[in-house]
């Protein structure tokens, strides 16, 4: 029922922000015994959330946020969509969205969702500084 959903969800967040204080880092965290088993339980309880509930959408962010977590950007992917979904004014799942496309250099469409989470895109800069060394670097580009 909706209740449980609730909790689990809240245990998730709660698990998951204690995981980030032990290692800020969620890329290190795989070396991390301590955060791996604390963002595996999370992960648990994001889980029983949307198994409660499947419209939960910050359980299904959550779990978005776990794949990420994992390296399984397809999941993430997923979950987000997912999330947005169930509520498609999710504002953390708009961001999270954009940032994987982002990272696939999917830039309309990661503007889009920026935008719908409340970033102002008109300032950022798209291209990664490996893009702009490499176009610095490329004669044809001179």
């Amino acid at each position: 029922d909706a209740s449980h959903s609730l909790a689990h969800c809240n245990l998730g967040q709660l698990l998951g922000q204690r995981a980030s204080e032990l290692c800020p880092d969620p890329a290190a965290a795989s070396g991390d015994a301590a955060a791996e088993a604390l963002f595996a339980e999370a992960e648990a309880a994001f889980a029983a959330a949307v198994a409660a509930d499947g419209g939960n959408a910050t359980a299904l962010c959550g779990l978005g946020t776990c794949a990420e977590i994992r390296g399984d950007a397809a999941a993430a992917e997923a979950a987000y969509r997912s999330a947005l979904d169930a509520d498609p004014t999710h504002r953390q799942a708009h961001f999270c969205l954009a940032e994987q496309l982002q990272l696939r250099r999917e830039i309309g469409e990661a503007r889009v969702h920026f935008e719908a989470a409340g970033i102002d895109t008109r300032g950022l800069q798209w291209e990664t500084a490996a893009e702009r060394a490499e176009d610095e670097l490329d004669p044809r580009r001179a």
